[in-house]
């Protein structure tokens, strides 16, 4: 027999390099921190260089952009030039209630002044296109930061509009007080009253914004009224307005700067035994359209409701009056021009706006005769005066060349009425060169 041989263990064959499975998260466990932080910085390398490429390709499609804008800004600006040297420069705004600036004339010591420029500057501004478009803009998203001022006109607490006062000149002042103590002077046969009326930022002080920065209007009216002769008859109704605003009354337009037809019959009421007016009787009449006045335009400020016009005519039978505009010779039996209501300025429906010169016949029962210089509050204050007088003489200074001596010459009034609103009055340059 032969010896049985001892069986050989079988050792595992060695994995050939052909045969071995790659698993990198088995390798991935088992990174040196060496190697963990090396390939953390090419991770971080990689990323910078993704980032960079497409920087690049965004940069790329700029320089097709930028001539896009470029014309299109270069277009706009060659517009707005072109439109303010070949359009006809405006002479009014109707939405500020103001005259606007003219071109000035060129001279070597304007322009070493420095008028010439400041003035170029003010015209520009003032004729820009779309001006008042830009302004309403403006004035929206300074009242969303709580602004409440905009170009002169104050959005108060009780959600009313009113007016700056600004500090007036003291020697303008001076000078429009003795020019009318003068032309009083030369006429003492006739009864000369001045009717002095403030604006509505002298009752509602309390309801100024906090930034509100206003001259003292009543101050200003006690030294124009003191300085004016003994004379002349002061009319002022501040007492009673402020007896009639405390209880609620509207003597003022909300979104408007002129005063209501209910603060002119109040006013009325008030200086008939002063001014020997008898009771005349009237009949009133509610528009049903509503307006946003010059307050609400110049501004930009935009009220919830707008404001009513009422209308007071002579209540009296048979009475009868022609109204005649010297500035264009028409004739008219009415002096409510009730288109103006549906127009941007609704109160120029009274006489149809500002006239140079008007004058009014009536069937009045008097030899009464009124000489009227005015500003525009005196147009809605007129309807109560047709059954007082025989004939109304109506001057506005701010557009009457004339002299009112020459027509005192003409016909001699029996009375002469200065009615002013106190801020019109503050800045107006105008009456003192026609009393002279």
């Amino acid at each position: 027999m032969g010896k049985k041989g001892k069986s050989k263990k079988q050792l595992p064959k060695k994995a050939s390099a052909q045969t071995k499975r790659h698993n990198p998260r088995r390798q991935d466990r088992f990174l040196t921190e060496k190697e963990f932080r090396a390939r953390e910085k090419a991770d971080r390398a990689r990323r910078r260089a993704e980032r960079k490429e497409k920087r690049a390709a965004s940069s790329s499609a700029l320089p097709a952009v930028f001539p896009v804008f470029g014309v299109l800004a270069t277009g706009i600006l060659l517009s707005v030039f072109l439109l303010l040297l070949f359009r006809p420069a405006k002479t009014f705004s109707e939405e500020e209630n103001r005259n606007l600036a003219a071109f000035p004339e060129f001279s070597l010591n304007a322009l070493a002044e420095g008028r010439f420029t400041e003035n170029t500057e003010t015209y520009f501004e003032d004729q820009f296109p779309l001006r008042s478009a830009f302004q309403r803009i403006r004035t929206e998203l300074g009242f969303l930061t709580g602004v409440r001022e905009s170009n002169g006109v104050y959005y108060l607490n009780n959600g009313r509009l009113a007016e700056q006062f600004s500090e007036p000149d003291e020697t303008l002042l001076s000078s429009t007080a003795a020019a009318v103590n003068a032309f009083a002077s030369r006429h003492p046969e006739t009864k000369v009253s001045f009717l002095l009326v403030p604006d509505a930022g002298f009752f509602y002080q309390e309801e100024m914004p906090k930034e509100a920065e206003n001259a003292d209007q009543g101050a200003y009216m006690d030294r124009f009224l003191g300085s004016l002769s003994g004379g002349i008859q002061k009319l002022d109704v501040r007492d009673v307005f402020s007896e009639g605003i405390s209880s609620g009354r509207e003597y003022y337009y909300r979104t408007d700067h002129h005063w209501t037809s209910e603060a002119c019959l109040t006013v009325f009421r008030a200086v008939q035994e002063e001014m020997d007016y008898p009771d005349t009787p009237m009949q009133a009449t509610v528009l049903p359209v509503s307006f946003s006045g010059s307050l609400a335009r110049k501004s930009g400020f935009r009220l919830k409701s707008g404001d009513r016009i009422t209308l007071f005519t002579p209540a009296e039978p048979g009475f009868k009056y022609s109204v005649t505009y010297d500035d264009d010779g028409m004739s008219s039996s009415a002096f409510y021009d009730l288109e103006k209501l549906y127009g941007s300025d609704a109160y120029e429906l009274f006489f149809s706006g500002n006239h140079s010169k008007i004058r009014i016949e009536t069937t009045a029962d008097n030899d009464r005769t009124l000489l009227l210089i005015k500003d525009s509050y005196a147009n809605s204050f007129l309807p109560f005066l047709l059954g007082e007088y025989r004939s109304i003489t109506v001057i506005d200074p701010r557009y009457y060349a004339e002299k009112a001596d020459d027509l005192m010459r003409f016909e001699p009034f029996t009375d002469v009425l200065f009615l002013y609103n106190a801020n019109t009055l503050s800045t107006d340059t105008e009456l003192k060169n026609v009393l002279q």
